[in-house]
């Protein structure tokens, strides 16, 4: 929120402008540290369904040395 609006919710709400700045940091802050949350709790479970699927599924590897032909 940039001057004029800050100043016109402040005036609104009957704030400072600079209370209304520091609501408005102290929100984004908030938020980011709930979507950093959110993100690691993502990863967290697409580690374990990895690691899930790892563990049921057998190993695929290719023999190099079964699909090359002798002369």
């Amino acid at each position: 929120m940039v001057g004029p609006e800050r100043l016109y919710l402040a005036h609104t709400l009957q704030l400072t402008e600079a209370q209304v700045k520091v609501w408005f940091q102290n929100r984004r802050i908030k938020w980011r540290k709930h979507h950093l949350e959110l993100t690691h709790q993502r990863l967290a479970v697409l580690k374990q369904q990895q690691m899930l699927l790892d563990e049921t599924q057998p190993d695929v590897r290719e023999d190099t040395n079964s699909s090359e032909t002798d002369t």
